[in-house]
């Protein structure tokens, strides 16, 4: 074939060059059983059973289908806010979303920190590590990150975002599926203080979208339902460019497919966003550990503190530096004995002493 044939072929190639796709394991598989910290996103599949997640999803209509949410209604690209009750949302509203008028529930601190529900997340959540939640163990209860309850229609995608911080974000489906996609390369963006933290904290966000436009041959939430292909058309279409266009350019982005029992994990440093193909129901946490500690702990008092360091903020990584470098302790170890404990006090001093806001 002739030159302008070739480019155009080289051109349809570069089109539909599909993305990488995220690694996925098995929950009780070997891999699973050897994972250490996490350096990329991770898919843990069928971390909860299909029996179990209808139990949890039940249990929190129950328990908390009367209380109001704000639900986010996405309309060609503008978002306005509007109430009802969860349990008009995920029986009404959900099926009326669709991608130029998608709705979505996210609500940070929904979950009561001390209910069934939420203590059954964290146990999940938790299960892949053998180091101690820092968050769970140390942190008082008002300065620990709060879970947040994310119910998406059909349509609906979360902003583009690095997480306010530092740490592991993790995110539990327990009904339907969510597409994500990641990178962490750099993109315009602006700071945004974090809601879910009572110390100082502040995450990254983008008004680029990795979902900015949906094909019109990407069939509906009600004709995936009835696919036989279900499966591989979700990883398909969340790896296709072409047909859930980006706003910019994904020369290293990854995509994954995360359904009803699956445990993503997110390391600090990566954007993400998701995008609901069909209805779901997760629940997005946080967690840190010795792993990650130092840089939760930097990322507070640089915030705190501008960007500055001092000499107390200084001492205060210093001895954390001096302490991660002995080997982790085992989640059974009594606060007495353990010398995180202190240094998360100090910490915590440290920040009131300034103003929990400065």
């Amino acid at each position: 074939p002739g030159l302008a044939v070739r480019h155009l072929r080289a051109q349809a190639l570069i089109t539909r060059m599909l993305l990488a796709e995220v690694e996925r394991i098995a929950w009780g598989s070997p891999e699973a059983r050897e994972l250490g910290a996490i350096r990329a996103p991770l898919v843990l599949t069928g971390v909860v059973e299909e029996a179990a997640c209808e139990a949890w999803c039940d249990e929190l209509i129950e328990s908390a289908g009367g209380l109001d949410v704000r639900v986010q209604l996405q309309e060609s690209g503008e978002t306005r806010l509007a109430s009802t009750s969860l349990e008009a949302f995920v029986t009404e509203w959900i099926y009326e979303s669709e991608h130029e008028d998608a709705r979505l529930v996210f609500e940070e601190g929904f979950l009561e920190p001390d209910s069934d529900l939420a203590r059954s997340s964290r146990a999940i959540r938790d299960c892949w590590t053998a180091e101690i939640d820092w968050f769970e163990r140390w942190f008082p209860a008002d300065a620990r990150p709060s879970d947040c309850l994310v119910v998406a229609g059909e349509g609906a995608t979360s902003t583009l975002h690095r997480d306010p911080f530092e740490w592991l974000g993790t995110s539990l489906c327990y009904e339907g599926s969510k597409v994500w996609r990641f990178f962490d390369t750099d993109v315009d963006h602006y700071r945004l203080d974090s809601n879910a933290f009572a110390l100082p904290s502040a995450g990254w966000q983008s008004d680029q979208s990795l979902f900015a436009a949906r094909h019109p041959s990407v069939p509906s939430a009600r004709a995936l339902a009835f696919d036989e292909r279900r499966t591989t058309l979700l990883r398909d279409l969340a790896r296709d460019p072409d047909r859930l266009r980006p706003s910019l350019a994904l020369p290293f982005a990854t995509a994954a497919v995360q359904h009803a029992g699956d445990l993503v994990l997110i390391p600090p440093g990566y954007w993400h966003q998701t995008y609901a193909l069909e209805p779901s129901i997760a629940v997005a946490s946080q967690r840190c550990g010795d792993s990650n500690a130092r840089a939760v702990f930097t990322h507070v008092l640089h915030t705190l503190q501008n960007g500055h360091d001092t000499a107390s903020s200084i001492s205060i990584l210093d001895q954390l530096d001096a302490l991660l470098r002995h080997s982790p302790k085992p989640k059974g170890l009594g606060d007495d004995d353990d010398p995180r404990a202190p240094l998360v006090d100090r910490l915590l001093r440290h920040v009131l002493a300034q103003g929990r806001h400065a």
